[in-house]
């Protein structure tokens, strides 16, 4: 029986699967090329299944079984991603920037927007998601905190998903507010 802390025990198995998914995948990948969501999903679900019966993963129970029943159409390994993303505190800028960026792969894959940076003179498209500036990198300091949130801009009918995607991932708080009638303005911080 595992006498390690719970959010230990549940980081170490989510690194574990995500370190079993790239192997499987990587060996997939050399002999069919892209490896879709499903086929991830399938990897991911036997890794877990085979650990249920695993008495150092018994803390974890539960949130093996919630892996387990993520509805098909959605990624498992991002939901790996992401409680991976809520047990490692940010060290540092270059950590908190990696986690930034992670958050926006996670955006791309909840929503299929386009990620993108909004310099001066930008022409701002539907379906993308706008990163204002270089506000992230001037927004947080040294030690990886926010010393104000970071503006996503985005198109009104976009918005909707952007939220779900946002309120769906559970790292960032944030805040809206109309930018000229067709662009939304969106404040994001660390919960």
């Amino acid at each position: 029986m595992s006498n390690l802390p719970y959010s230990i025990t549940l980081k170490t198995f989510c690194e574990s699967a995500l370190l079993f998914l790239y192997i499987s995948v990587s060996e997939l990948k050399a002999n069919q090329g892209f490896v879709p969501t499903a086929t991830r999903n399938k990897i991911l679900s036997s890794f877990i299944k085979s650990r249920m019966k695993d008495p150092q993963y018994k803390s974890i129970k539960k949130e093996m079984k919630r892996f387990i029943n993520i509805p098909v159409k959605n990624s498992m390994e991002m939901a790996f991603v992401s409680v991976l993303d809520t047990l490692t505190p940010m060290k540092g800028k270059n950590d908190a920037e990696m986690h930034f960026i992670d958050f926006l792969a996670r955006m791309y894959d909840k929503t299929s927007l386009m990620v993108d940076l909004q310099r001066n003179g930008t022409t701002i498209l539907p379906r993308h998601l706008y990163v204002v500036n270089d506000e992230f990198f001037n927004n947080v300091n040294n030690n990886g905190e926010y010393m104000k949130p970071v503006t996503l801009r985005t198109a009104k009918e976009d918005l909707d998903a952007v939220l779900l995607a946002i309120t769906d991932d559970n790292v960032f708080d944030f805040s809206i507010e109309e930018h000229d009638g067709q662009l939304i303005n969106i404040s994001v911080w660390p919960k």
